[in-house]
């Protein structure tokens, strides 16, 4: 799995998911969940949680998350009987599909781009038992072992729930339950599908470069992607069709150009509605340019001004600046912020002219780390201690950072020898991932936090700590037990 198909699947996850907002499919799902519910919450509950963890499984989870939010938001406002209700319903709700995307990416191979980067890194280094290291091998070992994962998630949201009391506010029409999803789960099926056949291909039969650097699966993501692009972007939806694609191509390349004006239009209204505070005047001056401009397009182009700067692009099928309008802008400026203060404190105490020493981050997470693994201590408390160090580290720093700072101190110290590279190496790789307790701990925290309008803190972080907790003693004991990789 190359960095160029990991992008590729990221975009084309993230156009599917709007695929199904444009056709609004979350909110007939979510009549469809609630008919078949009853109106109990834990079976939606378990719906969110499991339908991300089996996505999370082919699709980026960052992606998974952006796709599931619409449904999350939508069951949590069919719970806004009252202020504690509606906190309770998107507080389990956010728990449930970061629980899900979490363990999903831990599952398979392609769930996360840092089990990718784990494998590379056994490579290089040719560490023993790393050529066993496959798409399938990892499936079968992965997929029971996460599975049971988001099972111990589900389990602590339903013991949360039940000092809940969740009532539906006002209950969805039942004529909408008479929508079949047969052809959105079948056109998401087949996608799948083909990511899958794509993957297990890429590490089965290891093609070939066959146009420069690009083999045969690289071509056929490429031709994958291009596909969805010009069928949601550029292809008309009714005749002219040479008139009608040429006014496609132009407004998409308007919108690209102008995204950033558009980006930052939104951020200023997420920060004013979630904060109370902000600039109405700049809000007012960047919509008007943004108007002017797509104004003076259409009236060249189409004959006719657009009432809002948020009129669709009748003539496609999705239109990029109104996919903008789902994005969490607030998620993603704290997800930067988070990483810019990270940064600035990670550098403390790192002076290039003496390369000998190391930051003060670096050297208060690796020292108590050298001293345990080499006082001789048994294999399991060794691998206990290493997965809790790196299970809370990730809670404060994104899951690259933590790998790539304690993986060189595994590979150099004694101690490694006794308690196998490549068992280590995996053992941070995805001890890294259960990013399950705080809001800035990963862009998928991130952005479901910032997806949500009411949040209690305090619940997500206590079952974040127990879920932590669990996936500690879990992992490490399946990575304790003989010749498990």
């Amino acid at each position: 799995m190359t960095i160029l198909q990991n992008i590729i699947m990221i975009t084309g996850g993230y156009l599917l998911s709007q695929v199904m907002i444009a056709a609004k499919i979350h909110r007939r799902l979510s009549h469809h969940l609630l008919a078949a519910s009853s109106g109990k919450f834990s079976f939606l509950l378990g719906t969110v949680l499991f339908l991300s963890f089996f996505l999370s499984m082919f699709f980026s989870n960052t992606v998974v998350v952006l796709a599931l939010l619409p449904l999350a938001q939508r069951l949590t406002g069919l719970f806004a009987h009252a202020e504690e209700n509606r906190r309770s319903a998107a507080t389990l709700l956010y728990c449930a599909l970061i629980f899900g995307a979490h363990s999903g990416g831990m599952a398979s191979l392609t769930g996360n781009p840092m089990n990718i980067v784990a494998v590379s890194i056994a490579e290089i280094n040719n560490l023993e038992g790393s050529e066993k290291i496959t798409f399938s091998s990892w499936l079968m070992a992965g997929f029971p072992a996460a599975l049971l994962l988001a099972s111990a998630g589900f389990f602590i949201l339903k013991q949360l729930l039940a000092r809940e009391s969740l009532q539906l506010s006002v209950p969805p029409s039942p004529s909408a339950y008479g929508y079949c999803l047969k052809r959105p789960v079948m056109f998401f099926g087949g996608n799948i599908l083909v990511i899958l056949l794509l993957s297990l291909f890429e590490f089965l039969a290891e093609p070939a470069p066959v146009a420069g650097p690009l083999n045969m699966v690289d071509i056929a993501y490429i031709l994958w992607l291009s596909t969805i692009v010009f069928s949601l972007f550029i292809s008309p939806r009714k005749p002219p069709f040479t008139r009608n694609t040429i006014i496609n191509i132009w407004f998409l390349l308007l919108t690209i150009i102008t995204f950033p004006l558009f980006a930052l239009l939104l951020t200023l209204q997420q920060l004013r509605q979630r904060t109370g505070f902000g600039c109405i005047g700049l809000e007012h001056a960047l919509s008007a340019r943004a108007h002017e401009i797509f104004g003076r397009f259409w009236s060249r182009h189409c004959t006719r001004h657009p009432a809002t700067i948020w009129s669709p692009n009748p003539y496609a099928r999705l239109s990029l600046h109104l996919m903008a309008r789902n994005i969490p802008f607030t998620g993603l400026l704290l997800m930067v912020a988070t990483a810019l203060l990270l940064a600035a404190v990670g550098s403390i105490g790192d002076d290039p002219l003496t390369p000998e020493h190391e930051g003060i981050l670096h050297q208060v997470l690796l020292s108590p780390v050298t001293r345990f693994i080499d006082s001789g201590i048994p294999r399991f408390l060794s691998l206990f201690f290493i997965a809790l160090i790196t299970v809370f580290a990730t809670e404060l720093l994104s899951n690259a950072t933590v790998v790539l700072l304690l993986l060189p101190i595994m590979l150099s110290s004694p101690a490694t020898a006794a308690l196998d590279p490549l068992s280590m190496l995996l053992l941070l790789t995805i001890t890294s991932s259960t990013a399950f307790m705080s809001p800035f701990s990963s862009p998928v925290n991130a952005l479901a936090f910032g997806g949500f309008d009411h949040i209690s803190l305090k619940k997500a972080l206590i079952a974040g700590l127990l879920l932590n907790m669990i996936a500690t003693v879990w992992i490490t004991l399946l990575f304790s037990l003989p010749r498990l990789l």
